[in-house]
């Protein structure tokens, strides 16, 4: 054969040419499946990459479910396993996450909706994002809601569960089970409560010991409704037709709980008075509500 440079002849087994150093070796021709029916050669084709979601769809996502997820957790602690956490836990301080969790989903669900809308079918994950943006304010929402009932307090919850209330709702209960039982005032809160339900009587009725007057967290002495308080119930003397005609209450805020430092004091006339930073008696001013 000649080479294709000098015009010299080599042997066919030459891979360059010994007279000028050209490459000998010439490109194989196309193969029919790399050509048209024109003729024109066709590159090969690559395999096709897949396009990854938009991440801050993802980040939508998850964001919006994290506050669902959480409350789902404390829910089944909470009813399988009978795992009670106390008010006060700073673990459940997390729910204040929650509203800017909501707030960035939100962000980055309507950012990631405008990236997939100009990509023009290039960028995937609308779906995902719809459901982050849905979800951030469904969260957003229920925040919300419960910055409301904080904020408002007891005009939403009523004034039953204020400490003035409470302490009204034993007055109450009180003078109820002094004339139901014929035995005078309650010796203790306890005896106010609802009656336990047993096995061999899971529909028990009320009785003196059990009246069924008050809930089960008031008449165990701590009620954190409106604020946490300690009610103190202190029954008077028996006299000697075996009645108790007086008795004391004193309201006063847990001090590493409460969110207030008002004490309250109320007996068997039912007149509510109260006192800043310490504790309330029978010869503190009663309460606005009171005054006639």
């Amino acid at each position: 054969m000649l080479c294709p440079s000098c015009g010299k002849e080599v042997e066919e087994s030459d891979a360059l040419c010994p007279f000028c150093g050209s490459a000998l070796s010439l490109p194989k021709p196309p193969s029919d499946e790399s050509l048209t029916s024109s003729g024109v050669v066709v590159p090969p084709l690559t395999p096709h990459k897949q396009p990854r979601r938009s991440r801050k769809a993802i980040a939508s996502l998850v964001l919006g479910l994290f506050p669902f997820i959480f409350v789902t957790v404390l829910g089944v602690l909470a009813f399988v396993f009978e795992v009670r956490i106390p008010s006060d836990s700073p673990f459940l301080s997390i729910f204040w996450i929650m509203p800017v969790t909501g707030l960035l989903a939100v962000i980055f669900g309507h950012q990631a909706r405008g990236s997939i809308r100009r990509s023009t079918g290039r960028l995937p994950g609308r779906g995902i994002a719809v459901a982050g943006l849905t979800l951030g304010c469904l969260v957003l929402l229920a925040s919300l809601f419960v910055v409301i009932v904080n904020l408002q307090g007891s005009r939403i919850v009523g004034d039953g569960f204020s400490p003035v209330g409470r302490l009204r709702t034993i007055n109450t209960a009180a003078i109820i089970y002094a004339e139901k039982y014929n035995r005078g005032f309650p010796l203790t809160l306890a005896v106010l409560a609802p009656p336990k339900p047993e096995s061999s009587n899971p529909s028990a009725e009320p009785s003196e010991k059990a009246a069924g007057l008050i809930d089960q967290v008031l008449a165990s002495g701590v009620s954190c409704f409106g604020g946490c308080y300690r009610f103190s119930y202190i029954a008077g003397p028996v006299d000697s037709n075996g009645k108790v005609s007086t008795y004391t209450i004193h309201a006063d805020p847990i001090e590493h709980r409460a969110k207030s430092k008002t004490h309250y004091f109320t007996d068997q006339t039912g007149v509510i008075r109260q006192e800043e930073d310490r504790e309330a008696y029978a010869s503190s001013p009663p309460i606005w509500e009171d005054r006639r």
